[in-house]
């Protein structure tokens, strides 16, 4: 029988990386302790393979490295982008509501646009980084449901009249449009419920958002189009 005496010494672990040219190398852990075998002192050495060990904190190396490369890239193109849109709206205020600019104050309208869904898709990134590292919070605050509703709209109300799509709103009327919950959260939902409706209707069709209030006092927001829909067996 072998036994490890209590005051016996462990040797250590040593990683020896084996393998040929063109061949995937092989990471073996040696392990090595001295034990009692027949009253005598030996040297046990244990061999495993642990590449998928090495392969592991690779991947998850790698990983980290592009979260934290997303999260940065995220974070500061946040503030040129709202830098952009702020200074489109104050070109925009500078010039008349004439006929005369009619032309330049579309192509700011188009630009501004741009910029601002730029900046959403920014905010996408970083939520998804930390849904990622699980410290994503839901913010709840008191907000005008109709503002929210009304600017998200108009955020993609270019791209619809690009093809032609008849975008309308249906809001009910309510005793007050300011409700508790996360303006940018219920903004997002409703930005990427539209730009699916925009992007699988028809051209010169149309899309509403339509907002109601069940018997609960919930409060139901929903985007109703007419494309092509989702076909029955993608629903499960």
């Amino acid at each position: 029988s072998v036994s490890s005496p209590k005051d016996s010494e462990d040797l250590g672990e040593f990683f020896f990386a084996h393998g040929k040219e063109n061949k995937e190398f092989k990471i073996l852990s040696i392990m090595t302790q001295i034990v009692q075998w027949r009253a005598r002192d030996m040297v046990m050495v244990l061999c495993k393979d642990v590449t998928h060990r090495s392969l592991y904190f690779k991947s998850k190396e790698l990983a980290d490295s592009q979260a934290k490369l997303l999260q940065t890239v995220s974070h500061d193109i946040r503030t040129p982008l709202g830098t952009i849109s702020m200074m489109l709206d104050n070109i925009k205020s500078y010039m008349s509501n004439g006929e005369e600019h009619s032309r330049e104050r579309k192509w700011l309208d188009i630009a501004n646009s741009a910029s601002r869904l730029l900046l959403f898709y920014a905010n996408d990134l970083l939520d998804f980084f930390q849904i990622q590292r699980n410290c994503f919070n839901i913010l709840n605050g008191k907000m005008d449901l109709r503002k929210c509703v009304v600017e998200t709209v108009e955020l993609l109300r270019l791209k619809a009249d690009e093809k032609k799509i008849n975008l309308t709103i249906d809001f009910p009327d309510m005793e007050s449009d300011t409700i508790i919950n996360d303006y940018r959260r219920i903004q997002q939902i409703l930005l990427n419920l539209l730009s699916n409706a925009i992007k699988f209707t028809p051209y010169q069709e149309s899309i509403t958002v339509k907002v109601a209030i069940d018997e609960n006092g919930l409060i139901r927001i929903e985007v109703k189009d007419t494309g092509i829909g989702i076909k029955e067996e993608e629903k499960a």
